[in-house]
C-alpha cells in the first residue's frame, strides 16, 4: 500500500479510514519514541 495512490475508485470513507489509521499508527509511534527516550533518561540518570 503506497503513499501515492488512484484517488478514484477508493471512495471517501475508505480514504478516511485509511488516514485515520496512519494518523492513529502515527501518534502511537510518536508516544512509543518519547515513553523510550523517557526510560532511558531515567536509566541513565
Amino acid at each position: 500500500m503506497g503513499v501515492v495512490m488512484d484517488v478514484q475508485g477508493v471512495d471517501l470513507k475508505e480514504r478516511e479510514q485509511m488516514f485515520a489509521g496512519v494518523m492513529n499508527a502515527a501518534a502511537w509511534g510518536v508516544l512509543g519514541i518519547f515513553i523510550l527516550v523517557g526510560a532511558m533518561a531515567l536509566f541513565l540518570l
